[in-house]
């Protein structure tokens, strides 16, 4: 490191240390879907994630056509974790049901039940590290696309990679 950043974390640690907090740092990861089959990304831009220092521009608005269909996939630009919001629409604009799948390989450690429901066909997922061994089951997102009938339309198998982009800080009580 430079001695310019250790002057700015001095800075930014000594206050906490003698006010009985200390910061704890992160490192910052995206999903990144740029790799995957049919997708296009829609939007760029930075993180608004507070205390988050030498990010850059990532993707945050995916879409990923599909015969039938298109996934919209949106960054969590707020959160510290890596997160994304989806939703499905027919290709004339309908509404589908977006319905979580679980893997039967994944590791126990990787909870792919963090899907919570915004709206019928609305979903959110958050993915939680469980180590530095996780394996390529645990960067992919299972989930099935149904017509509001609950008719299957598709069953997903959503792959991305998770990027590292800047280290970020939170206050704790020693």
């Amino acid at each position: 490191m430079t001695k310019q950043v250790l002057y700015v974390l001095a800075a930014i640690i000594s206050p906490f240390l003698l006010s009985g907090c200390a910061p704890v740092f992160g490192k910052y990861y995206y999903f990144s879907l740029e790799d995957a089959d049919g997708v296009v990304v829609l939007e760029r831009s930075v993180s608004d994630a507070s205390n988050l220092f030498f990010h850059d521009e990532m993707p945050t608005k995916y879409q990923v056509v599909k015969n039938e269909y298109s996934i919209f996939v949106e960054v969590d630009k707020k959160s510290y974790l890596p997160a994304v919001s989806m939703n499905a629409l027919s290709d004339d604009g309908a509404n589908y049901v977006l319905k979580e799948r679980k893997s039967k390989t994944a590791q126990s450690c990787v909870s792919f039940d963090q899907f919570t429901k915004k709206t019928e066909n609305h979903i959110e997922f958050f993915w939680y590290p469980c180590g530095e061994e996780d394996t390529s089951e645990a960067v992919i997102i299972y989930f099935d696309v149904l017509r509001p009938d609950e008719t299957l339309v598709g069953s997903e198998e959503l792959k991305f990679n998770l990027i590292s982009n800047g280290i970020y800080y939170v206050i704790d009580a020693l």
